[in-house]
């Protein structure tokens, strides 16, 4: 998944799935909003 140049609003972050989406989308070079 590329996801450069996307933005993503994530809520929930602190742990489970949410972090999980926090770190994939930021790995794959989304700018991301928590």
């Amino acid at each position: 998944v590329l996801l450069e140049g996307k933005r993503a609003v994530v809520t929930g972050c602190n742990r489970g799935i949410g972090k999980s989406v926090l770190e994939t989308f930021a790995s794959n070079g989304a700018d991301v909003w928590a």
